[in-house]
């Protein structure tokens, strides 16, 4: 028989061999061959036996698959075939294997190789027994036993079965069932990171990984540096997006409560250093700040206050600023569409009690040189808003910051450009480049310090002449001259009044009580540099009454004598007064405006009483503005309503004053301070009610925001961001019997444990 037909037999007859093989597996190797393990996967505790029967399968198919494929490999050797059969047959045995199964057997595997990673982690993971007053540790932070005693054993047992699966032809299926397992693993054990802002975490992961996962891996591909390599790159990296997917859902009370997250702020910018996962980074923190913070529940000062802390925590996690730039313009542009943003801004920036901000202003900056000629040299200047072309580039604050001065990495996954000037603005540049230039902070700021010294406010003259001195060091004194004129003008005033009230008590009867030394306290201004109007200070223009106008005249003419050629013209409805009245239980003092002085003074002896349309032609004011005004003195119970019918049956309403006060206060006590320039509610308890009422709004929209705290945190954010320019004092106590307690048995709030959560 010649060779080309001996061939071709050999040819048929392993078509025949391969055809009667694959029914062979197909009758073996059926549904009910796997149907045990699919059962046991669904009982409990049964791990073990799911182990041994799973293994006896593999052994059965590796001595099936050895078998016939030394016949093929002998049929190869004897009759000269092509090596294309030995290939064919491994598919055969594999393809057969699945159809004859008809189950998933991708879901054993992974069951299988989950239930042997177990086995090897609870053997080197110690069972540390924790301090009483140590903090409790995860998975990650156990020790690992250095002296395994079974290490070896399941190793080498799982390194053999791995091998004939491969032999086989399941590597696919078994290299994607140890991903799976290993992969969920990382994120199971990562999840226990949720929460935990006071340790680094991402260094006892890598450590844990290398000792437990990268040492189980080591077992099963026998030392393979190539395999080892591939799954260390791969499952770090799985580990570091992990770690920053956690966080990104944590942002805002990791940004919320630094420093003291400062660990894990240092785990995020490893693990984006090592991931370049900064775009989707970037995009979920922005999401979770328009979710979460830029809402009308939340107040002004708290979403400055959050900004603040966004900048120095993402100058952290990336000095270049494109992440910052990226991340806060949506908060830009919401504090620009608010109105009260500017004078927030001015009170975080000068408040002096534990202020960062405040320090700021009177620190000095260095300047790192770009040029040769001033290589190894730096300078120090105040810090100016320079041109765009400037041959300097500051540090962030101070002069450490230019000393550690790196160079910003490229990043072109944000697809923002960043100004040179944002990358060395310090936090207080920032504030004010949320509109642009200065300018507009400015305008405010001197509106508000006009409205503090005309308005009697409680601020110390030497505080008010610091931060403008600080501020002329950061702005320029150009920019803030019209302040100087108007702190000096506030000094002179003191001066002429002193030298009025001398001239009044020399030439006129000691004995009058119209004009007294400290009857009357006038500031004289530089109209032309005060922001000064009408309708500055929310309270309208109106007449004063005779006897009050008797002072003011008075006044004014003993001003012209000691300044001749000038003339005074009065703003009444500016400033404060301190009154006392008295009635038959005694005298009290009240602090108001020169508004409601004006009308309650003109019920001295006028028992009868008054209406409001008789106030309001004194006082040439509209009568809902009376009305509206004179409601202050009726819940202070210094007047009453009395209704009277005509015969006409018209229903007048007449305010008459009383003889006795009735309060619990003693004499001269000053009970009570009247709405303020901004146009505080005149009744103090409709004040607290509404004062009530937003520290409850703010109570729920912290919770619902930044999720469960305790009542001292609560109290914490309040006092230190909210209530922070409100002159309001009260304890924890206060805050709890009268705002939290009420709140949880409205079912605004629950508590637990200590525990205040939204519902």
């Amino acid at each position: 028989m010649d060779r080309l037909k001996l061939y071709q037999i050999a040819s048929v007859s392993i078509e025949d061999y391969f055809s009667h093989f694959a029914k062979l597996m197909l009758r073996t190797f059926t549904r009910d061959y796997w149907q045990r393990l699919d059962t046991l996967r669904t009982e409990v505790n049964a791990e073990a036996i799911y182990q041994v029967q799973f293994t006896k399968r593999i052994n059965e198919l590796y001595l099936c698959f050895t078998s016939h494929s030394k016949f093929v490999q002998c049929l190869i050797e004897v009759f000269g075939l092509s090596a294309y059969y030995l290939d064919r047959f491994e598919s055969e045995f594999i393809s057969s294997i699945v159809r004859g199964s008809q189950t998933n057997l991708l879901s054993n595997f992974v069951y299988f190789v989950k239930n042997e990673y177990k086995k090897y982690e609870n053997e080197v993971l110690g069972q540390e027994v924790p301090m009483e007053d140590s903090e409790p540790k995860i998975d990650l932070e156990k020790p690992v036993i250095k002296h395994r005693a079974n290490e070896k054993k399941l190793g080498l047992a799982m390194h053999e079965i791995v091998q004939r699966l491969f032999r086989i032809g399941f590597g696919d299926y078994v290299e994607e069932a140890i991903s799976k397992t290993l992969e969920a693993e990382l994120e199971l054990k990562l999840e226990q990171c949720r929460g935990i802002f006071n340790r680094q975490l991402v260094t006892k992961a890598e450590e844990w990984f290398e000792e437990v996962i990268m040492g189980w891996l080591q077992w099963i591909y026998s030392n393979n540096k190539t395999k080892i390599d591939y799954w260390r790159r791969k499952l770090l990296l799985h580990l570091r997006k992990t770690y920053a997917r956690i966080r990104n859902t944590e942002m805002l009370e990791i940004i919320g409560e630094y420093p003291e997250t400062s660990a894990s702020i240092i785990d995020i910018k490893h693990c984006l250093q090592h991931t370049s996962e900064y775009n989707d980074f970037a995009k979920n923190v922005r999401g979770q700040i328009s979710k979460r913070l830029l809402i009308p529940g939340i107040v002004t000062p708290l979403i400055i206050d959050q900004y603040i802390q966004t900048i120095r925590v993402m100058k952290l996690l990336d000095p270049s600023a494109l992440l910052l730039e990226h991340v806060s313009e949506p908060i830009k542009a919401h504090l620009r569409s608010r109105p009260d943003t500017l004078r927030c801004i001015i009170s975080s920036i000068l408040n002096e009690e534990d202020n960062d901000l405040y320090e700021q202003l009177g620190q000095q900056y260095t300047r790192i040189p770009l040029r040769k000629s001033m290589e190894g040299q730096t300078k120090k200047v105040g810090i100016m808003y320079e041109q765009e072309d400037s041959d300097d580039l500051s540090s962030d604050e101070d002069i450490e910051s230019a000393l550690t001065w790196e160079p910003a990495p490229i990043n072109k996954d944000l697809g923002i450009m960043v100004n040179p000037k944002q990358k060395r603005s310090d936090i207080i540049s920032m504030l004010v480049n949320i509109y642009g230039t200065p300018e507009a902070l400015l305008k405010e700021y001197k509106a508000m310090l006009a409205e503090r010294l005309l308005s009697g406010a409680d601020s110390s003259f030497e505080s008010e002449l610091r931060n403008l001195e600080l501020l002329k060091l950061r702005f320029g004194e150009v920019s803030l001259h019209h302040c100087d004129v108007m702190l000096r003008d506030m000094k002179e005033s003191e001066r002429i009044h002193t030298m009025v009230q001398n001239e009044v008590m020399k030439n006129e009867d000691k004995t009058d009580s119209t004009l007294r030394p400290d009857a009357l306290s006038v500031a004289i201004i530089s109209k032309e540099f005060w922001p000064i109007k009408d309708e500055a200070v929310g309270e309208p223009t109106f007449q004063l009454p005779g006897d009050l106008q008797g002072i003011f005249d008075t006044y004014a003419r003993k001003y012209s004598t000691i300044k001749r050629m000038r003339n005074l013209t009065f703003h009444p409805h500016l400033g404060r007064v301190v009154l006392t009245l008295h009635f038959e239980n005694g005298s009290f003092r009240f602090k108001v405006t020169p508004l409601h002085a004006s009308i309650v003074c003109l019920f001295n002896n006028k028992p009868a009483g008054l209406t409001a349309d008789q106030v309001s032609k004194q006082l040439e004011l509209p009568v809902s503005e009376v009305k509206r005004k004179i409601i202050f003195w009726v819940s202070k119970g210094v007047l009453k309503e009395v209704t009277k019918s005509s015969i006409l049956s018209r229903v007048t309403t007449i305010y008459v004053p009383v003889q006795r006060l009735e309060r619990d206060t003693g004499d001269s006590e000053e009970i009570s301070e009247s709405a303020s320039e901004s146009g505080r509610m005149d009744n103090e308890k409709e004040e607290t009610q509404n004062l009530r009422e937003l520290v409850e709004g703010f109570v729920v929209s912290m919770l619902h925001t930044s999720g469960a705290k305790t009542a001292e945190k609560i109290y914490q954010m309040l006092t230190g961001i909210y209530l922070q320019d409100k002159k309001t004092n009260f304890s924890i106590e206060e805050l709890v019997d009268t705002v939290l307690t009420p709140m949880v048995t409205d079912g605004k709030i629950s508590y637990d444990r200590e525990i205040y959560t939204v519902i």
